[in-house]
């Protein structure tokens, strides 16, 4: 649903089906990753775990959580929450909050 959306919108959008794809898409040299949208319960690796390992990777790259889980308090600073079940528009607009958004942890550091 999401990568419908996002492409009908004009964003350039990239699928990995778990967290090892998704670090593989971003170790690639030729692409370049400006935001990941990433659900927290996930097989294999966690969402959790998954930002981690991005945050050392690339840790300029914008990150949106979302699950079907309440987002536990004092979480905030891993990055952008969306709560599931959501709308075309608020997809849509957590996306442009995101990509306005300074990087989190480090990230653009001239």
């Amino acid at each position: 649903m999401g990568q419908t959306i996002l492409s009908s919108y004009g964003y350039r959008v990239l699928t990995a089906n778990g967290g090892q794809k998704a670090l593989e898409l971003l170790a690639q040299k030729d692409t370049t990753v400006d935001l990941v949208i990433t659900d927290l319960v996930m097989p294999a690796m966690s969402g959790r775990e998954l930002v981690e390992h991005i945050r050392q990777v690339a840790p300029a790259t914008r990150i949106i959580c979302t699950s079907g889980y309440v987002w536990p308090a004092g979480q905030e600073d891993d990055g952008a929450y969306l709560q599931k079940p959501f709308t075309s528009q608020e997809l849509l607009l957590k996306v442009k909050q995101a990509l306005r958004a300074e990087p989190a942890r480090g990230g653009g550091g001239d």
